[in-house]
């Protein structure tokens, strides 16, 4: 329900907090100050974070695509060809952290792939890969698998500035700017 995804979204804020160290609220940190007592805070779970990332670097797969039928050696090639020069040109291993390190801290990360003609070199596709911070993702809240298979829609949730919008969907530029 819609508010299973806001209470979701309310403990994850709070595990993110938890994670920089910003575990005091406003009014704890007044008391402490007026009591003179520091807000001591030990942050375990930065740590035990950071040993699980660092596992996830040194144990990482990489799929690669094997032939099936004799004809397949051609096409495998071509797919672990992209597959290389797309970690090697565009960052996406960063990207994938990102989104394994909130699904760490909160239990959901978020990967966004998504790919546009090269406006410079109409002959090349541009591929990017961007992870998604967990409180801009909103779904069908009738879904009730864990892993949201089962959802009719999935919303990415994002403010743009006119000046984005506009370079993002320049086909759009003028209702835009007109509707301002």
């Amino acid at each position: 329900s819609i508010g299973a995804d806001r209470n979701f979204q309310m403990k994850s804020r709070e595990s993110f907090q938890f994670r920089n160290n910003e575990q005091w609220s406003k009014a704890e940190k007044d008391i402490l100050e007026e009591e003179r007592r520091p807000a001591l805070t030990f942050n375990i779970i930065k740590a035990h974070i950071d040993l699980v990332m660092g596992l996830n670097e040194d144990l990482k797969k990489r799929y690669t695509a094997k032939p099936v039928a004799v004809d397949d050696s051609f096409l495998c090639d071509i797919i672990n060809s992209v597959a290389y020069w797309l970690y090697q040109t565009q960052d996406w291993e960063s990207e994938e952290n990102n989104a394994f390190e909130s699904a760490l801290i909160c239990g959901r990360g978020w990967i966004n792939i998504d790919y546009d003609i090269d406006e410079k070199r109409l002959s090349d596709i541009k591929i990017t890969e961007t992870s998604i911070p967990v409180h801009e993702i909103k779904f069908d809240p009738a879904s009730r698998k864990r892993d949201l298979s089962d959802a009719s829609y999935i919303i990415w949730d994002s403010w743009l500035s006119l000046e984005d919008f506009c370079v993002k969907y320049p086909k759009m530029r003028a209702r835009a700017t007109m509707a301002m």
